[in-house]
């Protein structure tokens, strides 16, 4: 075995020492990397970490509608996020001391490979990184390390998303964890896109930004806004894909799973180490019928696209790029087909609405965003944790910084006030419990967002769900209770 004979490192890793890193208006020049830096807050020298030349595996999702690769780059790429990951992965090797390995297998067929792996007693993969959404269902078989239980993982930093820490954690238990390292989180965070060109011709005068800063970027205010836009472009006078709209809408996930969580739908109710199932809450029917009469507004120049129209993950972000929608509420890699586009000169980006005004902005991934784990039979469990930890850590110096950067370099989009709203955005991040178990909660993500457009009566339906809900979350409880047990033998 690789690893057999190593002796296990237990050094404490280096405190965080800057502030905002993370954020377009704190990025640092690729030649600026900090990566390697070994002087702590009080600016005493610490001990450098050698891992004496171990390999840490890991395994990665392979994305179907991604053309680069999230933990690792070749270094013949020639993109800026590749070059900020292979210099990033360069460093760590150099200055831990430690081997990085990556293999990558696609994404559905991860999930029942490493439970595979991992329960035939195998140990060579140390890390893995799996969509989120199917990750979960590997946890109650015993097949990732409680990640609370690592020394050398310190889940308090801010490379980590501590929403996702704060919601996922349950009874002291933290198995999949996501941050800076997630470069799919920062392309399927939801956003708003305007099309600023369609905004002039149509008579918009407003500043959104200045309506966003103001705290009165709701729901109602953007159906009012985009409502009257519409131009017919085929003569046939039926709505169709090929016309320009004031709002273009999806009927799978997006965005309605994004407007669920940008409105704050309350999918639990949470005290202490209680959760309880609180999807029939006179709050969520409200909720559900004020997205549904958005949906069923087409005569208002919203326009849902049937499903059956739907070719591609992309479909919504190409029609925005082809200029046929004042407005869209799609992940950040719109950006990507913007950046290409001829028929978009200027466009702008906001968080998704909110429902109240006195609400928080509240942003939310796709579901196929990608978290992290250990490997519960790894033999480098705290040796992976320290190069996470790196990982984390050079990720939110560098990687972010470009990331935001590369997606906004269309015309006036790349100013000052649209990273502003970039940083609104990706602050504002949220993950909820419910919908990171979804799959083991009978997909109730999948549930709540279908009762947008479905036509469902919604209070009843929602009151059929609860008692259901419930029974599932019960059993996910008590699977993790036996799983803590069994981990403490």
């Amino acid at each position: 075995m690789k690893k057999t004979g190593i002796l296990m490192l237990v050094i404490l890793m280096l405190s965080a020492s800057l502030l905002s890193c993370g954020s377009c208006a704190g990025r640092k020049e690729p030649g600026e990397s900090t990566v390697s830096g070994v002087e702590s807050e009080s600016g005493t020298v610490e001990e450098k970490i050698d891992l004496d030349g171990i390999t840490v595996s890991f395994v990665t999702a392979k994305f179907v509608d991604d053309d680069g690769f999230e933990l690792f780059a070749d270094k013949n790429a020639t993109d800026a996020i590749s070059e900020v990951i292979y210099r990033r992965n360069e460093l760590i090797q150099r200055d831990l001391n430690v081997g990085l390995s990556f293999l990558q297998q696609d994404a559905t067929e991860m999930v029942d490979n490493i439970r595979s792996y991992v329960l035939g007693g195998e140990s060579e993969w140390d890390v893995f990184n799996v969509y989120a959404v199917f990750s979960m269902e590997n946890i109650t078989a015993g097949v990732y390390q409680d990640l609370m239980r690592l020394e050398n993982l310190d889940v308090s930093n801010d490379w980590w998303n501590q929403n996702y820490v704060s919601e996922v954690t349950f009874r002291d238990q933290l198995y999949t964890i996501v941050g800076d390292v997630n470069t799919s989180v920062v392309r399927k965070t939801m956003a708003t896109f305007v099309n600023r060109d369609i905004a002039e011709r149509f008579g918009k005068e407003e500043d959104l930004l200045d309506v966003v800063r103001s705290g009165n970027w709701t729901l109602e205010y953007l159906a009012e806004y985009t409502k009257d836009v519409y131009e017919e472009k085929n003569g046939d006078g039926q709505p169709s894909l090929g016309d320009t709209f004031g709002l273009l809408l999806g009927r799978i996930s997006q965005p309605a799973e994004g407007l669920l969580e940008s409105c704050n739908f309350d999918w639990t109710s949470r005290t202490d180490d209680t959760i309880t199932i609180n999807v029939n809450s006179p709050g969520n029917v409200n909720l559900l019928g004020k997205l549904r009469e958005l949906f069923d507004s087409a005569e208002n120049g919203h326009y849902a696209i049937p499903t059956k129209e739907i070719a591609g993950v992309y479909v919504y972000a190409d029609l925005f790029a082809k200029g046929q929608a004042l407005m869209l509420m799609g992940p950040m890699f719109t950006a990507t087909s913007v950046a290409k586009s001829d028929a978009v000169k200027s466009y702008q980006i906001l968080p998704l609405p909110k429902l109240e005004k006195s609400q928080a902005y509240r942003s939310s991934c796709q579901d196929s965003y990608t978290s992290l784990s250990v490997s519960a039979n790894s033999d480098a469990k705290e040796q992976s944790a320290i190069v996470l930890e790196r990982m984390g850590e050079a990720s939110r110096q560098e990687l972010t910084p470009a990331y935001c950067n590369t997606y906004y370099r269309v015309s006036v989009a790349s100013d000052p006030e649209t990273m502003e709203m970039f940083d609104t955005i990706k602050d504002s991040l949220v993950f909820s419990f419910a919908r990171v178990y979804s799959l083991r909660l009978k997909t109730v993500a999948v549930k709540m967002r279908s009762l947008v457009y479905n036509g469902d009566e919604i209070a009843s339906t929602l009151a059929g769900y609860h008692d259901m809900m419930q029974e599932y979350l019960e059993q996910l409880i008590l699977d993790l209770e036996n799983l803590a047990a069994m981990q403490e033998e």
